[in-house]
């Protein structure tokens, strides 16, 4: 199965499920895990027994996969797969802080999103990459993650503090 079939099949899928909508579309970002999974682990998608089509991932198997160590990728590839399934698998254990630790701006940035999205406000997630390119990126390009304006509360400044000596 090619990966581009994948992601088809799973966007239609989750079509009208936000929580489902946003880990597909952070898998998607990502790139990696639906090409694994596409090429590599046919045990981990779900077909129509009656036509044989994938239509959707065995989120329960892949959360097994994690929470077992059978199913393992980079620290950032475990961190946006354990991220997407938190969103999906009811009861996924995800060490959030771990998770968002090891990604650059631009998963971090997929992860706000999909969160946004998750929780029905796609409006508070950072842009759209594909809508303005030059907003993020990869590699750390500064970059104003988020759709509004948000000015932190002023004791914000105070917590951050001494974080990067």
């Amino acid at each position: 199965m090619e990966p581009d079939e994948l992601a088809q099949a799973l966007k239609e899928t989750a079509k009208g499920w936000p929580n489902k909508e946003a880990a597909v579309a952070l898998l998607l970002e990502h790139d990696y895990w639906v090409a694994r999974i596409a090429y590599s682990h046919p045990g981990l998608r779900r077909t129509d027994p009656e036509t044989g089509r994938v239509v959707d991932l065995d989120w329960k198997a892949l959360a097994a996969g994690v929470a077992t160590g059978t199913l393992t990728g980079s620290t950032s590839q475990e961190a946006v797969l354990s991220v997407a399934l938190s969103l999906v698998v009811p009861g996924f254990l995800l060490d959030l802080q771990r998770a968002v630790t090891s990604l650059g701006a631009f998963h971090v940035a997929a992860v706000l999103r999909a969160v946004a999205t998750a929780g029905g406000y796609p409006e508070l997630g950072p842009k759209d990459p594909e809508s303005d390119p030059d907003d993020i990126g990869p590699g750390g390009q500064e970059a104003s993650l988020f759709a509004l304006d948000y000015e932190p509360p002023p004791w914000y400044g105070e917590l951050s503090e001494g974080r990067d000596a």
